[in-house]
């Protein structure tokens, strides 16, 4: 099975983006960074742990 890791992570920086900007959390932009900084595996296992519904990002080639 195949994700769109790009997009994956895109969307958890923009959740943490809206997060520190919107809701004042502090953390929120430093676990940006981080996910900016993981290697696919390690994206998939914080998607997985936040809940991110990896259905949405699934490869259909």
């Amino acid at each position: 099975m195949f994700f769109d890791i790009d997009g994956l992570r895109d969307d958890m920086e923009d959740d943490c983006y809206g997060a520190f900007f919107a809701g004042g959390y502090g953390g929120a932009m430093i676990e940006a960074f981080e996910i900016e900084e993981a290697s696919d595996e390690e994206v998939l296992r914080i998607a997985q742990e936040k809940g991110y519904n990896l259905g949405r990002y699934e490869d259909q080639d």
